[in-house]
């Protein structure tokens, strides 16, 4: 086996693996693409002609179009004649997913954030508040994508959880929800000369050689790690966002109770916490929170009451005594 395809969604640690791949056998052809199939090449090729795309991002989404033509042809090659080759792809935790997607190019998201700022607190508050209103208008009320930015943003969202219907299964003819990863959370199947490793990012350092020992005819003795975020200007940013960020209920419901998550992280929780309240709007709370309330207002109602009963109860019975101390002295006159 001598051509493997790393064919993933962003932000997987798939550098890692590449890297690794390289320098562990020399004599392999590795190549890497996000999309392959020709929605995907197309959805490319239209971004890359936008206005609003900065010219380094268009060049880059070119050059990916051309590796994607690229592995298309060689794996139908491969495919006719039976020919061996390994497709792998990882998966992430799907709201961390989408962090790390958008701090890895912060300025296109979000343009106002100064990243050489010393405050990096106050830079990291204003990602964190203008990523749940976004995600508030467009996923939660539904509201029409009228920017340009809010059309991105409406992609980015559900990018990760519909990246195995929207890209592995169409190309590849691989439907990963009919299977079940191993102990390490790897998916190993074989279909036809292709072998296919799925495996999960938040298992790959800790278990780097058990997953790449599935590559088939490699062995692997060192892990290059490569994270690019960290090691980036932004990192600082990064960082604390991570620290402090808390999603909000509806975003939490929205990618954990996700069929992707459901499946990929059954036994797993989730990476970020279960906010109740929602800091981004001042004195308002969520629909869990306000629930929430309006429960806690009727048990105080409801209690209020019994103890207007109890204490009723408790004066009657304080005169009681008095009632007696009156039958007496009536049947004693």
């Amino acid at each position: 086996m001598d051509y493997v395809v790393i064919h993933r969604m962003q932000k997987v640690a798939s550098q890692t693996i590449y890297h690794s791949l390289r320098a562990a056998a020399p004599h392999l052809t590795i190549e890497q693409a996000h999309f392959l199939t020709p929605q995907g090449i197309e959805t490319a090729r239209r971004r890359a002609a936008m206005p609003d795309v900065h010219p380094e991002d268009a060049a880059s989404l070119r050059r990916q179009v051309e590796v994607a033509l690229r592995c298309g042809e060689e794996i139908e090659r491969r495919r006719r004649q039976g020919r061996p080759y390994c497709v792998i792809s990882g998966y992430r935790d799907p709201l961390d997913q989408l962090v790390s997607q958008l701090f890895q190019n912060l300025p296109n998201w979000f343009p106002e954030v100064d990243i050489e700022s010393p405050d990096p607190a106050a830079q990291a508050a204003f990602v964190e508040r203008k990523l749940k209103r976004m995600f508030r208008r467009l996923c939660v009320e539904r509201r029409p994508r009228v920017s340009a930015e809010e059309q991105r943003f409406g992609r980015v969202f559900v990018r990760c959880l519909e990246w195995f219907d929207r890209e592995f299964r169409p190309f590849h003819g691989v439907d990963v929800y009919q299977h079940r990863p191993d102990g390490l959370g790897v998916f190993v199947i074989d279909r036809g000369p292709a072998r296919f490793v799925i495996f999960k990012q938040e298992a790959l350092r800790r278990h780097f050689q058990a997953v790449v020992a599935h590559v088939p005819g490699v062995c692997v003795t060192e892990q290059i790690d490569r994270n690019e975020a960290d090691k980036k200007q932004v990192g600082r940013l990064y960082r604390e966002f991570r620290r402090r960020f808390r999603s909000t209920p509806e975003m939490h419901d929205f990618y954990y109770n996700s069929r992707y998550f459901r499946h990929f992280y059954r036994d797993d929780p989730p990476r970020f916490p279960r906010a109740l309240a929602r800091p981004d709007r001042a004195g308002e709370c969520d629909a869990v929170t306000d629930r929430l309330l309006r429960v806690n207002a009727a048990e105080l109602r409801q209690a209020r009451a019994r103890l207007c009963e109890l204490e009723t109860g408790r004066r009657e019975i304080r005169s009681l005594p008095l009632l007696r101390r009156l039958l007496r002295r009536f049947q004693n006159a």
